[in-house]
C-alpha cells in the first residue's frame, strides 16, 4: 500500500480504511467523512437519473462536520473526488445504457439515429 524512504512498508492490513485510489473501480469509498461511495452513487443515479452526493457533502462541509485532514488518507478535502466520481459513474451508466439499447435492438442501429443537427421545419 505505502512505503517510506527508509524502506518501511505498510500493507492493506496496516491501514484503517481502504484507500480509494488504490482500490478497484466500482465500489470505492470517495468520501471518508460522510460515507459517499461509488456503489451508492451508481444506485442513486440509476434510480433518480442524478446523484446528490456533491450537494450532501457540501452541506456537511458548510455545517462544519468535515474532518478530511484526519479521515481521508490523502489528508485533503474529498469534495473534488466526490464530484469526479459522480461524473465518472454517470458517464459510465450513460455509455452502458446506450450500448445495451443498441445491443438489444431498442434503438435499432447507430445508423438509425437521426442526425441531431437537423431539426423539423
Amino acid at each position: 500500500m505505502y512505503f517510506t524512504d527508509d524502506g518501511s512498508t505498510y500493507s492493506t492490513r496496516d491501514i484503517r480504511v481502504p484507500v480509494w485510489q488504490k482500490e478497484p473501480a466500482g465500489a470505492r469509498t470517495v468520501c471518508y467523512c460522510f460515507g459517499e461511495n461509488e456503489t451508492d452513487i451508481r444506485a442513486e443515479i440509476a434510480l433518480n437519473g442524478t446523484s446528490e452526493a456533491v450537494e450532501r457533502v457540501k452541506a456537511h462541509i458548510k455545517a462544519g462536520r468535515c474532518a478530511c485532514e484526519v479521515r481521508n488518507p490523502r489528508g485533503t478535502c474529498c469534495l473534488g473526488d466526490v464530484s469526479a466520481a459522480v461524473k465518472r459513474v454517470s458517464e459510465s451508466l450513460t455509455k452502458a445504457t446506450v450500448a445495451s439499447g443498441y445491443a438489444h435492438g431498442r434503438f435499432g442501429t447507430e445508423r438509425d439515429v437521426p442526425n441531431r443537427g437537423t431539426g423539423c421545419a
